[in-house]
């Protein structure tokens, strides 16, 4: 029984390791606010270079990913388990509704910035 538990916590930490880009994991201590305003029921999710995933279950709901390389939008896909962690399809995440607009103006390991148009959208992060 040892050596079954043993390979397969081996076999999960070898899937986090290569997939550790597309992984999204939740962070219960992130925050998002709009224009200084805070956005209440927001769940936060992060990956290894620090991409941010939103989703809001209440109205109005909404799913948005803010990838390096100005990769703002709506993916097409969310799979993984609520409230814990998503996967993404691939590296840049396969948007539906790519919000042109907006732009990433700084990613760093604590925030998050994102202005659309008139709107400054900050992620604080752990």
């Amino acid at each position: 029984m040892k050596k079954i538990l043993l390979l397969v916590v081996l076999v999960l930490v070898v899937f986090v390791v290569f997939n550790r880009d597309r992984l999204f994991l939740r962070d219960p201590m992130g925050s998002v606010t709009r224009d200084g305003v805070p956005v209440e029921g927001v769940q936060v999710y992060i990956n290894a270079k620090n991409d941010v995933l939103l989703e809001k279950d209440s109205a109005p709901a909404f799913v948005t990913v803010i990838q390096h390389g100005n990769h703002v939008g709506t993916p097409k896909t969310v799979p993984g388990l609520h409230w814990m962690v998503y996967m993404a399809d691939a590296d840049v995440w396969t948007l539906v509704a790519e919000d042109s607009n907006a732009v990433v103006e700084s990613m760093t390991g604590k925030s998050v910035v994102v202005r659309d148009g008139k709107t400054e959208t900050v992620v604080s992060l752990r």
